[in-house]
């Protein structure tokens, strides 16, 4: 190892070298001496796992925010390392490939394993004085930027009590009142969002976009999202079993707070899990639903989950309780529930199994001007959050219904 490492933050982003040649090095370091605000932490020749614990010790040390790491001497070491470093983080960090291998497999292999930047041998002070300056922009302009949306978190207690049409509702009537709304299918696979909503799938969501954290700007974002015809923007959940990336908590609420400049709502539909990623979620939430229906194992579950948050020092404030698909003869009562759970339901969702149905097998929500119950408790809540229920006029949706009869055929279900 040469160079001196610097965890001092205030003296710059500091950048770590892995495996540059001679050339390679002293070119960095006369670009970082003429770009304000990066240090050279230091310059290692060993790739993760090599010889010794040296990686680790002065990854700790230096806490870069910049890795330039060169992927020819061994590409799979290589592409180990950038594993480890993404995985052990706990700050955003961006990654430059560096290898005279330029053909479209090698780049997007380099990408997908989580590089931010793939330059090209010899290196040019152009070039990476422009990948440095990017990096010191995107910093800049995530603490000037503030968030200006509203995180609305749903979480079902158990599987099957109806989360996902509620998200999905609940983010529609938003969307067809004018706001700039965007769904987030949390599932960790399989996710339903794309179904309800009539939208092809694609291989992209919400865990892929936090595994991009410092190259994320409004043009990347668009092709993440999915676009409904309504104005909804969807971040679908993995289509392939065992297809989740991994990223870190603290990623996570960086992509919320990057998203929550973007759209005036954020509305998450996640399954119930108290794991980091979740926990995260929940701490930057400004409302917390449960999700639960008048059976007794839902109850039990929510009540447990209800004392969780409090063990958790969870704010009651931003918590509420939704009892979905309430009818009157529902097994338990609304106070029999209230006294098990020790707390008021904050909103009943009341049942509509023909309307929903219909609107599950055309991919088509329910139209905000439909007066069942059901819509009503759904303005409900729109209100609650937008303040408003005006609506621009709409007079396709009964075309659409139709249109869309069909579109379940290739799975063998009649409309």
């Amino acid at each position: 190892m040469f160079g001196n490492s610097n965890p001092d933050s205030n003296q710059g982003i500091s950048i770590l070298a892995i495996h540059l040649d001679d050339a390679a090095v002293h070119l960095l370091g006369r670009v970082v001496a003429s770009v304000p605000g990066f240090t050279l932490g230091a310059s290692l020749r060993q790739y993760f796992g090599e010889k010794d614990a040296s990686l680790v010790r002065t990854f700790r040390e230096v806490h870069p925010e910049v890795c330039i790491i060169d992927f020819d001497r061994d590409r799979p070491m290589a592409l180990q390392t950038v594993e480890y470093l993404r995985r052990t983080s706990l700050s955003p960090l961006s990654i430059f490939a560096v290898s005279s291998r330029m053909e479209p497999e090698a780049i997007i292999e380099a990408m997908r394993s989580g590089c931010t930047e793939y330059l090209e041998k010899p290196l040019v002070a152009d070039r990476v004085q422009n990948a440095l300056e990017q990096v010191s922009r995107k910093k800049r302009d995530s603490f000037v930027s503030e968030m200006q949306g509203k995180l609305v978190t749903l979480m079902g207690v158990k599987g099957g009590v109806g989360t996902t049409t509620l998200a999905v509702h609940l983010a529609y009537s938003l969307a067809k009142r004018g706001k700039r709304v965007l769904l987030v299918d949390h599932q960790p696979e399989l996710g339903e969002v794309t179904l309800h909503l009539g939208l092809e799938h694609h291989n992209y969501g919400f865990y892929e976009l936090a595994c991009n954290l410092n190259r994320m700007d409004a043009e990347l974002l668009q092709g993440f999202v999915l676009k409904h015809e309504s104005g909804l923007e969807v971040l679908a959940s993995p289509e392939g079993l065992g297809a989740t990336p991994k990223t870190t908590p603290e990623a996570v609420q960086q992509t919320l707070r990057f998203l929550l400049r973007m759209y005036d709502y954020v509305i998450v539909d996640t399954d119930a899990r108290f794991d980091e990623q979740n926990l995260a979620i929940l701490e930057l939430s400004d409302e917390f639903s449960l999700i639960a229906t008048p059976q007794l194992p839902a109850v039990r579950a929510t009540s447990r989950y209800l004392d969780y948050l409090m063990r958790l020092n969870f704010s009651t404030s931003k918590s509420q309780v939704v009892l979905n698909r309430w009818t009157k003869k529902a097994p338990l009562s609304i106070e029999t529930i209230e006294k098990a759970l020790h707390r008021k339901i904050s909103l009943i969702i009341p049942n509509s199994d023909q309307e929903l149905g219909e609107a599950i097998s055309t991919g088509i929500p329910v139209s905000v001007k439909s007066r069942s119950e059901f819509m009503q408790g759904i303005g409900k809540w729109t209100l609650r959050l937008n303040g408003s229920l005006e609506t621009p006029p709409d007079n396709n949706t009964e075309k659409r219904i139709q249109q869309a009869r069909s579109r379940f055929n290739v799975l063998g279900i009649s409309g």
